[in-house]
């Protein structure tokens, strides 16, 4: 069995699933009120208040800080698991 090419195929899937699910979240976390455009709604930046509620701001209003947020955490895990998936190559190749 080929490890690297099953391992990849799994952090594939893995990373497509994840991206998916916090472009979910980030659109669960988008209001459209009735009186604003559809390209105008209020969205959660993805910073939390120190009671644990998320700020929302317009995102015609985000600024870079609130987008790398967002791209942070979609790519976090990601990047993540094929660093730990190297890690399980380079041990499993060390113990042959």
């Amino acid at each position: 069995m080929n490890w690297r090419r099953g391992l990849l195929r799994v952090w594939v899937l893995v990373s497509v699933g994840w991206v998916a699910i916090v472009i979910y979240w980030f659109g669960e976390g988008c209001v459209y009120s009735p009186d604003s455009s559809i390209f105008n709604p209020l969205c959660a930046t993805g910073k939390l208040a120190a009671d644990g509620t998320p700020y929302a701001g317009l995102l015609r209003d985000f600024v870079f800080w609130d987008w790398a947020r967002w791209i942070y955490r979609m790519l976090s895990v990601p990047v993540g698991l094929i660093g730990i998936g190297y890690l399980v190559i380079w041990v499993r190749h060390g113990f042959r």
